[in-house]
């Protein structure tokens, strides 16, 4: 799961305890939803995005801790 550093403190909570509890990797990026949901080709803003291959999700994780 990839999440922005702008959400709630509630939002951020309650997607760590669900990543937590599923065992699913949670990734948060130093941007906004704003320009997460610009990335994805939505408008307004994304609290969350899930990533279900796992090639890819390794490939993302990979990549965002490089930078």
């Amino acid at each position: 799961m990839i999440c922005p550093e702008d959400n709630s403190e509630n939002t951020q909570k309650k997607l760590r305890d669900k990543c937590g509890f599923y065992q699913v990797g949670l990734l948060e990026l130093p941007t906004g939803g704003e320009e997460l949901a610009r990335a994805l080709g939505r408008a307004g803003h994304c609290a969350a995005v899930g990533v279900t291959d796992n090639r890819f999700a390794d490939l993302l994780q990979k990549t965002i801790r490089e930078d």
